[in-house]
């Protein structure tokens, strides 16, 4: 996550955990679970609770997002 903060560094709390289990659940739970598909609906399309959940943790949702797109092609 630091390699999104906005200046160096992330706010620990309930909203990176919230982006971090998404992570988690993007890349490690089998493609095809619902976890998975909720995960790699939510980075990429629920755009104002992603934005609301990047500020609050100090993560440039842009940068976040863009990368995200090109591992995973959303």
């Amino acid at each position: 996550m630091e390699k999104f903060a906005v200046d160096g560094h992330f706010t620990d709390g309930i909203c990176v955990d919230v982006l971090t289990e998404f992570i988690q659940d993007a890349t490690l739970q089998a493609p095809d679970s619902r976890r998975a598909i909720g995960a790699l609906w939510f980075l990429p399309e629920s755009e104002r609770v992603f934005f609301f959940a990047c500020d609050g943790a100090g993560i440039d949702a842009e940068k976040f997002a863009g990368t995200f797109a090109e591992e995973f092609g959303a």
